[in-house]
């Protein structure tokens, strides 16, 4: 009975977190539109390179919380986990702004020196608010309260389309007023992620000193792993912006806006799955895993299809002619995207396991190969390069995953991709019931 409860509430928290992921999908493509249209190529490439920028000195030098928050759940309260990462957060924050202020100046004139330094101190303010939002999100998956932490998710683009459309109505559309506005979609984040970690029966600030050492050391752990995750994924806009322009950058980056369309339910299950393995046994772990994934894979193979043929359209009607050559770069992506689902969709098995390190060794071979690959071919072909290098990289990453997943839990490679085992009961009880 308990057992099916939890399935139930499983399916349920999926659903919501499907849901809200397609309406950030829904926001991200409207802000992009906006974005694009208003900014033309070249600022929408600096303000790609702001963004970036923030991402970066997260994933290279914040530590997160999200896996160890739920690796040391069920070991202590939610006030004292919480108290932790909040910590966690205010220390870490503000030595990523400065790291980060320190490596924008170093390359200053090779990459920032079309945007003034005062919408570089504006977006370097963004990184400790950030940290703490993100943080605070990830305590609440850690108490597998799904829903309130897709409300922290949504929180950040349904405020940053909001002031932008705001802007457009107004014609103000300028890069600083943009810059603004990303401002105040991290604040407004940094908002409701702390009333809806009250809501969620935080009340005491109490750090737990005995955890906070194994917390913090199972988080660097992850660290790494989410640091070259981040190298892997958008190391190349950094790449892209040194050996090209602005331009390059502002076309380069719709083109992974729309090859990721296809990493929404792949990330819905990274994040579900996590909590949930966290209250199961290794075998029963892995047959959910390997049964998710052979769901998730066959989904986004037929998600794919269309945005193949249909991917020229899409960049006239929404972005213009102007970004017409993302294109190509978006059908040499679309192989590494699908690969990179199955990574994404085994990886929480891997950390519930205390394999972390595995996980990171898989992303550091991607990340070698997309730089080697990245020098080459970006002076040669431009950001069409790019894509072929970060394709290679995504499927160099799921390869090394599934093996070492499949090795580990002895359960046979088919099973992974066994779409029609898994639907035949549904089938057979429609052919019933007919």
């Amino acid at each position: 009975m308990i057992r099916k409860l939890t399935q139930r509430k499983f399916v349920k928290f999926f659903g919501i977190s499907l849901g809200g992921n397609f309406v950030v999908l829904g926001l991200t493509m409207v802000t992009s539109v906006i974005l694009a249209r208003a900014l033309g190529p070249d600022n929408k490439g600096n303000f790609t390179l702001l963004n970036s920028t923030i991402m970066m000195a997260i994933s290279m030098f914040a530590l997160k919380v999200e896996f160890s928050g739920a690796y040391f759940r069920k070991k202590t309260s939610f006030d004292e986990l919480t108290s932790n990462a909040i910590l966690i957060a205010i220390v870490s924050g503000p030595i990523a702004a400065l790291i980060a202020t320190i490596g924008v100046a170093l390359f200053y004139d090779r990459m920032y020196q079309e945007i003034p330094w005062k919408l570089i101190f504006i977006t370097l303010s963004m990184i400790p608010m950030y940290l703490f939002a993100l943080n605070m999100r990830s305590m609440l998956n850690a108490d597998y309260d799904i829903p309130r932490s897709v409300l922290v998710r949504l929180s950040r683009p349904a405020i940053l389309c909001i002031s932008l459309s705001t802007v457009v109505l107004l014609g103000t559309v300028t890069l600083e007023n943009a810059v603004k506005c990303a401002f105040l979609g991290i604040a407004g984040m940094l908002i409701v992620s702390i009333v809806m970690v009250y809501r969620s029966g935080f009340r005491l600030f109490k750090v737990d000193k005995a955890l906070l050492k194994p917390m913090t050391l199972f988080g660097l752990k992850t660290h790494l792993g989410q640091l070259l995750t981040y190298l892997e994924y958008r190391f190349d806009i950094f790449l892209v912006a040194y050996f090209l322009t602005p331009r390059e950058v502002g076309i380069y980056s719709i083109a992974l806006t729309l090859g990721e369309v296809l990493w929404r339910i792949p990330n819905v299950a990274n994040k579900v799955l996590l909590s949930r393995l966290a209250k199961e046994g290794d075998r029963r772990s892995a047959t959910l895993t390997a049964r998710l994934n052979s769901l998730i894979f066959a989904f986004t193979a037929a998600c794919m299809m269309p945005i193949f043929f249909l991917t020229k359209w899409i960049i006239l009607v929404l972005f213009g002619e102007e970004f017409l050559d993302a294109w190509p770069v978006v059908i040499v992506l679309l192989p590494g995207v699908l690969a990179i689902s199955i990574s994404k969709t085994l990886t929480p098995n891997l950390i519930m396991q205390g394999r972390a390190w595995t996980y990171s060794l898989s992303i550091f071979c991607a990340v070698v190969v997309m730089i080697i690959l990245d020098v080459f071919l970006i002076p040669a072909y431009g950001i069409l390069g790019a894509g072929i290098g970060a394709s290679v990289a995504y499927i160099v990453s799921s390869s090394i995953v599934l093996v070492v997943v499949v090795w580990n839990n002895e359960i046979p490679l088919r099973s992974y991709f066994d779409f029609i085992a898994e639907i035949k009961p549904f089938l057979k009880a429609r052919g019933d019931a007919a």
